[in-house]
């Protein structure tokens, strides 16, 4: 499946939310001055989603791996 195909089958509410989840934990990291914190769960976030098809979020439920990769894509974590 190429990527604009696998883009357009993605469940659009799904990844705004999943956008907006990531934001608020950035923004929560950055509040605390602890952005590193942000980070680790940013690189164990992405590694959990490329080991399995889903992973479970609190409060999101069940993401679709490509749903949570695009969203670590969009929300970057601050360079450590």
């Amino acid at each position: 499946m190429t990527k604009k195909r696998q883009a357009k089958s993605m469940p659009a509410g799904l990844l705004v939310d999943t956008v907006h989840f990531l934001s608020f934990q950035r923004a929560e990291a950055r509040r605390r001055e602890e952005p590193e914190v942000y980070a680790e769960f940013h690189f164990m976030t992405g590694i959990k989603s490329d080991m399995s098809k889903a992973i479970i979020m609190p409060g999101l439920g069940i993401v679709p791996s490509p749903v949570m990769r695009e969203a670590l894509r969009i929300v970057q974590a601050d360079a450590a």
